[in-house]
């Protein structure tokens, strides 16, 4: 069911439409239509009509749909009972356990936003986000209420009005335990009805290209997302292997699609390949959301080959560019399986286009696409510098407009205009072009365009050649200032572990560049590293990369 609709919603506590040409549905929409508002309203649904189905697994615990309705309305009333009310924020700092989804159904029960942090910021930097969301509560696992507490602390010294910090332990028995502690567990849930309107969900980014912002993902959003039908077949059946953390858009959205569909969630807390691989034969997982960069990783492991992944029916990628050798690589040790490639970003709260398993073809030119538009989207491509609207073949950002799409950055007016065009297209920052068939190709990021020598250079171009030299298992390409050509190509790679990455050489792929692209595109200086660094998603951290080759700033 789509929930595009003709009339605009009113509701002034909220969420209102940054498009004038896309008319979102409203309240009366839905009871019309008798569809659920919220993430609360799937959740009781699915708690009535399957109470005894498993939910969500974690850690050897596992919660039925009906435990978790009831653990989420214990832990509302506790919530209310500390002084949570509909608008305010509650927070979740913790690895991927069953304490989540009882903490975000909570959360919509009482019309508050749900408000994923992460874990692996340090005190300082966990500080300023809560500063900037300004939860009434954070429930922390155990493993990081120091870190929490930390910084609430800084909070308090700053003049901040600090939240309730609860110490939930690890999965949901010891956020039950402090609900119970807080009001007997006799407490009831304010009478509240969601509108489509609430912020469900809000997000920060990463901060690949800035300091992080609070993307506000509203129910109408996450309804539109889970309710356009993907090109996937998820149901009651269904076992899906959650491994992107729950501060993430992927871990969050994948939590409610379970929800939604009735399949069966296993939240993997700390996702090494040989956990993932284990717990794909183990739990007999269907689906998954996996990053190249972890797929590469499982298919090198060494468990790989001991390890009965039949069960897979589909594997969804995204996040980064995938090299066609890993795709075959992939297509061929897991033959059964369906890959699905998505694009999309945290402000779009799913894909927006799709590379459907059909056209995952070995050899066809689409693998070097993201595919074209999902149901409830358009794509177009505008020059950089006019915004005029490119022909195919003509590189340009990419802008997109669907029904999905954020509300906007928390509390950032200016960001949020700058999100989107005047006729309601959303930038994504991404630079790419469509070919004659409507397939969008993407080369890079805005901001990460090089220009050596008077001409633009597109890493994603540079790295996909990079990632065809056997012996290569990741690259990252960055421009290094020179008075000459003002940037000069650099290209960070890491060597496979076998006989080709030993052999290799700058030489040697300085070469393989020259081969493949225009003198000016070829890297001109090539650096062997490590793992590269990646942010949470999956994306690699251009930014740590290029910052050793620029002065800092005096």
């Amino acid at each position: 069911m789509s929930l595009h609709r003709s009339e605009h919603d009113t509701d002034p506590t909220t969420e209102t439409s940054t498009d004038p040409s896309i008319d979102p549905v409203t309240d009366q929409d839905i009871d019309a239509c008798g569809a659920p508002r919220s993430l609360s309203d799937i959740a009781r649904r699915r708690a009535a009509a399957h109470p005894d189905r498993v939910a969500f697994i974690a850690d050897g615990e596992t919660l039925t749909f009906a435990e978790l309705d009831h653990a989420a309305d214990r832990v509302a009333a506790a919530f209310a009972s500390v002084g949570a009310a509909a608008g305010h924020r509650i927070g979740y700092l913790g690895r991927n356990h069953n304490g989540y989804p009882v903490v975000t159904v909570a959360a919509s029960r009482l019309r508050t936003t749900s408000l994923g942090l992460n874990w692996r910021l340090p005190a300082g930097e966990l500080s300023l986000v809560l500063r900037d969301a300004e939860p009434t509560i954070v429930v922390a696992d155990h493993e990081f209420a120091a870190t929490a507490a930390e910084a609430i602390a800084a909070m308090e010294r700053g003049g901040s009005a600090v939240p309730t910090l609860v110490d939930a332990g690890t999965g949901s028995a010891g956020l039950l335990a402090w609900a119970d502690g807080v009001d007997g567990g006799n407490g009831t849930v304010p009478a509240t009805t969601s509108s489509v309107s609430d912020i469900a969900y809000l997000i920060y980014t990463s901060g690949t290209t800035g300091s992080p912002k609070g993307v506000m993902t509203s129910n109408r959003a996450l309804l539109e997302h889970l309710h356009t039908p993907p090109p996937w077949t998820l149901g009651e059946r269904s076992t899906v292997l959650i491994v992107s953390p729950v501060f993430h858009a992927v871990g969050v959205v994948w939590t409610a699609f379970v929800l939604d569909s009735g399949a069966t969630g296993v939240l993997l807390a700390d996702p090494q390949p040989a956990t993932v691989l284990a717990e794909v034969e183990s739990r007999r997982v269907t689906h998954t959301v996996w990053v190249p960069a972890l797929l590469q990783a499982l298919l090198d492991h060494p468990d790989r080959a001991k390890r009965d992944l039949s069960s897979l029916e589909a594997v969804i990628y995204g996040a980064s560019p995938i090299s066609e050798q890993l795709l075959e690589r992939a297509f061929a040790h897991l033959p059964g399986c369906a890959f699905v490639q998505g694009y999309g970003m945290t402000e779009t709260t799913g894909p927006v286009t799709y590379l459907l398993a059909d056209e995952h073809v070995p050899g066809s030119p689409k693998l070097r696409t993201a595919g074209r538009p999902a149901p409830n989207a358009d794509v177009r491509v505008v020059s950089i510098d006019t915004g005029e609207e490119l022909r195919p073949g003509m590189p340009g950002e990419v802008q997109t407009r669907s029904t999905q799409v954020a509300s906007g950055y928390w509390r950032n007016e200016d960001e949020t205009a700058r999100l989107f065009t005047d006729d309601g297209w959303l930038r994504t920052g991404d630079v790419g072009m469509l070919d004659e068939d409507g397939y969008l190709i993407l080369t890079d990021r805005v901001k990460d365009v090089i220009i050596s020598g008077g001409e633009n250079v597109y890493c994603g171009e540079v790295e996909r050649v990079l990632l065809t030299i056997p012996g290569l298992a990741e690259a990252c390409v960055v421009g290094r200032p020179t008075e000459r050509w003002g940037e000069a190509v650099t290209a960070i790679v890491v060597r496979r572990d076998d006989a080709d990455g030993a052999a290799l050489t700058a030489d040697a792929v300085i070469d393989h560049c020259r081969k493949h692209l225009a003198h000016y595109k070829a890297p001109s200086e090539v650096h062997f590293a490590g793992p590269l660094p990646r942010n949470p998603s999956g994306k690699v951290l251009r930014r740590l990369l290029r910052e050793p080759f620029w002065p800092a700033p005096s």
